[in-house]
This record gives C-alpha cells, structure tokens and sequence, in this order.
C-alpha cells in the first residue's frame, strides 16, 4: 500500500537498488504526487542511513531537492524551483544523465522542465548505489512518516529527453511500448 506509511520497495538478489543507479550511469525515474495538506519539508522517497544516503524531498517552501551523502559527507544536492502546493496531483521526472564527465540532473514537473536553483556538482565517480537493497517513499529514515500519496512509479535506465517527458505526460501512449514521440520503452526497467 504506497499510502506515505512505512512504504518501501525491494529488488531482491542483488545489492542494490535500482541496479542502475551506479556510478557513471543514466537513468530516469518517474511517479505522480500529492502531498495532501502540504507539500513543505516532505520526503519522497528515500534510501540508506542517516550517514550514507540518496533522498528525493522538498524543503519548507515546496521546492524539490535530490541528495546524497557518503560518510556524512555530502556528494551533491541539486534544488529545483517547484514550489510544490498540497491537494495537488503532479507527474515529477527526475533524470540524472550520467555520460561525460559530469552528471547532469533536471527535473520536470507536468511534462516542462523546471529551472534549477541550487546545482550541485555530480561527479561520475560517485555511485547512487548507496544504502542497501531498500528505495523507500513517503519514509524518513523509517522513523517519521509522511501521509502523501504516490502513484505510476516507473524506472528507466537512460536518461530521458524533454520529448519523451512531454509526451508520456500528454499521455500519447503508455510507457510500455514505443508511440509516436516516445521511443524509451526497452530502457523500462
């Protein structure tokens, strides 16, 4: 039940979660939002320790942040200008693309990209890989829970482009085969 309490996702067999958030790697992930009262200081989805971690949340204000830290050492934190509201369903798209030297983190909301406040430094050295087996949503470090409700989680290992994005938003096809401006759908993990 991903009703904000206590929810979790596991991929058994393997050391990671999801495989393809290693180091130097590309990847897409995607679900629809609504944060129910509020959208201020809200975690979305979360994975590690309090030391070690990658977390997906937003800050007083609505706007959406992704971290992660190492060691209590924090590897990047990128902010996009969101302004998130509560009772308000929204398709978020974080895509973290990994090829070159650098990563390259957007974030789109309702199919347009969103302008980034804060960018961190993305090294591809850095592995996403941090904290176990477990991706958890609407969870704080299995201690606070949050009552937001989530819904068509989906996962690519490529990063996505602003066409694609738009027209699985436009809801032209479903992401399970390729139709007209989506063309990703081998890369749905």
């Amino acid at each position: 039940n991903l009703d904000g309490t206590d929810d979790w996702m596991k991929m058994w067999g393997t050391a990671s979660f999801p495989d393809q958030m290693g180091a130097g790697e590309s990847w897409t992930f995607s679900f629809q939002v609504n944060f129910g009262a509020s959208a201020a200081s809200q975690t979305i989805w979360f994975k590690g320790t309090t030391a070690t971690y990658n977390w997906l949340y937003t800050d007083s204000g609505g706007d959406l942040i992704f971290g992660s830290a190492v060691s209590n050492t924090i590897m990047f934190s990128e902010t996009w200008n969101t302004n998130f509201t509560g009772t308000t369903w929204y398709n978020v798209v974080v895509v973290l693309n990994g090829s070159g030297g650098d990563y390259e983190a957007k974030c789109y909301v309702d199919g347009s990209e969103v302008a980034s406040t804060a960018a961190g430094a993305y090294s591809s050295s850095n592995s996403l890989n941090n904290g176990g087996t477990k991706l958890g949503f609407g969870v704080l470090l299995n201690v606070v829970y949050y009552a937001m409700l989530l819904d068509e989680f989906n996962f690519w290992t490529v990063a996505l482009d602003a066409t694609n994005v738009a027209a699985i938003f436009a809801n032209d096809t479903g992401v399970l085969s390729d139709k007209g401006n989506y063309d990703q759908s081998s890369y749905l993990w």
